[in-house]
């Protein structure tokens, strides 16, 4: 059992906690963009044409880069919206 002298040491600053919510946001979208988008983006293009999976997700990735760095997310959405 934690007496509450101990309890009060355990409290989480606002940095503490906002440093938490980054973390788990990065591990979520580390996950999504490692694992499964590229499956997902691979059975899409299993359907459409035989590609190369991986040159394709690595295009796409430095497109969404390109928009991310130049602040032009809202024009290239459209184009990564369209099917």
């Amino acid at each position: 059992m934690i007496d509450a002298s101990a309890r009060s040491t355990m409290k989480l600053t606002s940095t503490k906690k906002r440093w938490i919510v980054y973390d788990v946001g990065n591990s979520a979208f580390v996950l999504l963009s490692t694992a499964v988008v590229p499956s997902y983006a691979n059975s899409l293009l299993h359907a459409a044409v035989k590609a190369n999976i991986v040159s394709t997700w690595g295009d796409a990735q430095t497109i969404g880069s390109i928009a991310d760095v130049q602040g032009m997310k809202i024009r290239f959405f459209p184009g990564f919206s369209a099917r």
